[in-house]
C-alpha cells in the first residue's frame, strides 16, 4: 500500500474520531453512530465516513492482486499468509480450504510443508497423507477430507493404502 494512501486513511480515521468525540457521547457502535448522524443530518460526519469507506475499498483493491492465479507467488509472503490462515482457522478443514483457495498459483507440493508447519493437528501426518487430505478437501469437500483424515489417523501405513499413489497416475 502506498504511503499516500496510508496517510489518507490515518487522516480520515483521525477526523472521524475527533468528530465522534466532539459530538457523540457514549460508547456507540459504528451503526449507531451512523444512525445518529443521519438523524442529526451531520453531513460532515457522513462525508468523512464515506471518504474513509471509499479509501478502505481502494486499499482492499490494491491488496487483492496476489490472489490472481497468473501472479507468481512470493514464497515469504505466501508463508506469512498461510501461517495467518492456519492460526486463525478453527479447524484443519477450514485452514486447508482457505489456503487452497487463496494460493492458487502455489503448487500443492509446496503448500503441504507450509500447512504441516503451521497446523499442529496435521503435523504428525506424513507428506503423502497430507497431500491426500488436500486433494480430498479440494475434490470431495469436507466429507472427503474427514473420510481421508479418519483413515490416515487410524490405519497403519502400507504401500497399497494410499488412494493417490504415484503408480496409479
Amino acid at each position: 500500500m502506498s504511503t499516500e494512501l496510508q496517510n489518507r486513511l490515518q487522516d480520515l480515521r483521525r477526523q472521524l474520531r475527533e468528530i465522534v468525540e466532539a459530538r457523540y457521547a457514549g460508547d456507540l457502535s459504528e451503526a449507531e453512530l451512523e444512525e445518529r448522524a443521519v438523524q442529526a443530518q451531520d453531513c460532515e460526519y457522513l462525508l468523512v465516513a464515506c471518504k474513509l469507506a471509499r479509501s478502505e475499498r481502494e486499499q482492499a483493491a490494491l491488496e487483492l492482486p496476489w490472489l490472481s492465479p497468473e501472479r507468481q507467488a512470493d514464497p515469504r509472503e505466501s508463508l506469512r499468509r498461510i501461517r495467518e490462515i492456519c492460526q486463525q482457522s478453527p479447524d484443519a478443514y477450514s485452514a486447508v480450504q482457505a489456503v487452497l483457495v487463496t494460493h492458487p498459483s502455489v503448487p500443492r507440493g509446496n503448500l503441504v510443508p507450509a500447512i504441516k508447519m503451521f497446523r499442529s493437528d496435521l503435523s504428525q501426518l506424513s507428506v503423502e497423507d497430507l497431500s491426500g487430505l488436500i486433494t480430498a478437501a479440494w475434490n470431495g469437500g469436507q466429507q472427503g477430507f474427514e473420510a481421508v483424515l479418519r483413515t490416515r489417523k487410524s490405519a497403519p501405513r502400507t504401500a497399497t493404502a494410499s488412494l493417490w499413489s504415484k503408480h496409479d497416475e
